[in-house]
């Protein structure tokens, strides 16, 4: 951008004119998939992150679009508690 001549990032329309993503849409980007993210995973072993898992309240961003199915129906692991 400075090689360009733009010192504001929110001149998006110059910024995108020069073929790259402006700053104010990566961040957006980034903010919205890091609380997504957060929200998803939560602590491993937190009981109210797994029941609204399974009241299907809470899952993979977009996940009516994905093909495959993550579902451990016959299979356990130990949680370790702290």
């Amino acid at each position: 951008m400075i090689a360009a001549g733009i010192h504001d990032t929110g001149r998006i329309e110059q910024v995108r004119a020069l073929g790259v993503i402006d700053l104010p849409t990566l961040q957006k980007k980034l903010n919205l998939h890091y609380t997504l993210s957060l929200d998803l995973f939560g602590s491993e072993v937190s009981t109210n992150a797994a029941n609204t898992f399974n009241a299907s309240l809470k899952g993979r961003f977009h996940e009516n679009r994905i093909a495959d199915d993550h579902r451990l129906e016959h299979a356990t692991y130990p949680v370790l508690s702290w």
